[in-house]
């Protein structure tokens, strides 16, 4: 996924930046015809936890105080999610569970496809990069490899399949690494050792941040959002020092 740009704060909901239907919805909160059904926030909430089983309702509600998404209102004040809402909820999460990015460059990447997909048809349109889910022959195509190779590595366990039998963004990026080291001589059965050594560091990680996770307010939450991504962010430099130290000393 590029990276994202500069631009203007979060929109409001009626606005591009909510990321949702142009059919809109009545002023009761009920979808209008063809836009399918809307769903309260608990419903919301069982239907990522699956996948995402730290989410909690304060953390959505969050989210929203943030301006990632904006859900609609009942009038008598309940919140009532689009389909466009729920995957906009879960491109955040997944932002940041497989790419570590901070709110401020989620919310700069949320900005930057809402305006690709508000230009209009034609050959100078810019093509969004891929979020949500992909199919493995999505993941095929954007990561410019053979289907085959997909199967390889997801039987490796490099990459997973998600409940809905589709694969996270952030496969694209392990695909292509895989490819490159193939390019390169390295047989599939040296690969299992990344992904043993990215789990147990992902088991540091959360050790660490583990007793900020249960705050329920607002600021408990972005406390612990900020030390994974420092945490983690100091668990990869250290690998690659490490690594590059040990590469150093084999022409000595």
């Amino acid at each position: 996924m590029a990276n994202p740009a500069s631009s203007a704060a979060a929109s409001g909901p009626d606005q591009p930046g909510a990321m949702r239907a142009q059919a809109g919805a009545r002023q009761d909160g009920t979808p209008r015809q063809g836009e399918g059904p809307r769903l309260s926030i608990g419903q919301v909430l069982e239907q990522l936890q699956p996948e995402f089983p730290s989410l909690t309702i304060s953390k959505l509600r969050f989210l929203e105080d943030q301006g990632l998404v904006m859900p609609r209102r009942t009038p008598s004040g309940y919140r009532q999610f689009s389909t466009a809402d729920v995957e906009r909820v879960q491109f955040v999460l997944e932002c940041q569970r497989d790419r570590f990015w901070p709110l401020k460059v989620i919310r700069q990447r949320l900005e930057e496809l809402d305006e690709q997909r508000n230009q209009p048809p034609g050959p100078r349109a810019v093509t969004t990069a891929p979020h949500g889910r992909l199919s493995a022959q999505d993941l095929a195509r954007e990561a410019e490899v053979e289907l085959e190779l997909v199967e390889e590595v997801t039987g490796l366990g490099l990459i997973k399949l998600g409940p809905s039998n589709r694969y996270n963004v952030s496969a694209i990026a392990v695909v292509r690494a895989v490819s490159h080291l193939f390019s390169l001589g390295l047989e599939a059965r040296h690969l299992r050792a990344f992904r043993a050594a990215a789990d147990r560091e992902t088991g540091l990680v959360d050790q660490l941040v583990a007793p900020l996770r249960n705050s329920t307010t607002a600021a408990g939450i972005a406390q612990a959002q900020a030390r994974t991504e420092e945490v983690t962010g100091a668990c990869l430099a250290l690998h690659a020092a490490l690594l590059h130290e040990a590469v150093s000393r084999l022409d000595q």
